[in-house]
């Protein structure tokens, strides 16, 4: 996952690394009424780690679906 800003790299889909810059989701989502979060990815390493816990710190009204493939 990146962010919009293609010079900030990121884990999350809310912030940028060091937690300096935040990208327009969430605002987008609660704008949206918008309360459940579906995330899928290969592993909870890094990019949907980051995404589900950003999105935690943010606010109440996320529910977090996280689907991950193990082998």
């Amino acid at each position: 996952m990146m962010t919009m800003v293609m010079q900030i790299d990121s884990y999350s889909v809310f912030y940028d690394n060091g937690h300096i810059t935040q990208t327009e989701l969430d605002d987008l989502l609660k704008a949206r009424d918008i309360t459940t979060l579906y995330m899928a990815g290969l592993a909870t390493d890094y990019c949907v780690y980051y995404t589900a816990i950003d999105a935690k710190t943010l606010g109440p009204i996320w529910l977090i679906y996280v689907v991950t493939y193990k082998n």
